[in-house]
């Protein structure tokens, strides 16, 4: 919990006084090795989002009803470091969500659609 707190704070400027953890998400394994388990939290209302682009690109949101919708997820093929992997796509708008956070998007949606 310390850690997501953290990150939310570092990648995204969110304040831990601004975050209200509800609970965990599923363990996710990335295929560059890192082992995660996502923090879901509510934000208040008035959260300004001061991300650092060194790591956040863009901070955005998408409908819950989007990411709830199964039918908008698909598996693409990808090759890295000399291996074949399958990762969970979600297109949102402009947006091409991917991998990680895609999977962990698909694991929310199923858990609270």
């Amino acid at each position: 919990m310390e850690t997501a707190l953290r990150e939310a704070r570092e990648e995204a400027g969110i304040q831990r006084s601004q975050a209200r953890p509800l609970g965990f998400l599923g363990r996710y394994d990335t295929i560059t090795g890192y082992r995660m388990t996502a923090v879901v939290a509510s934000l208040d209302p008035d959260t300004i989002f001061t991300p650092d682009h060194k790591e956040v690109e863009e901070v955005f949101t998408v409908p819950l009803a989007h990411v709830t919708d199964a039918g908008r997820y698909r598996c693409d093929r990808v090759r890295y470091a000399g291996n074949r992997f399958e990762i969970i796509t979600l297109e949102h708008a402009a947006h091409h969500i991917w991998g990680a956070t895609a999977a962990l998007l698909k694991d929310f949606g199923e858990r609270v659609g």
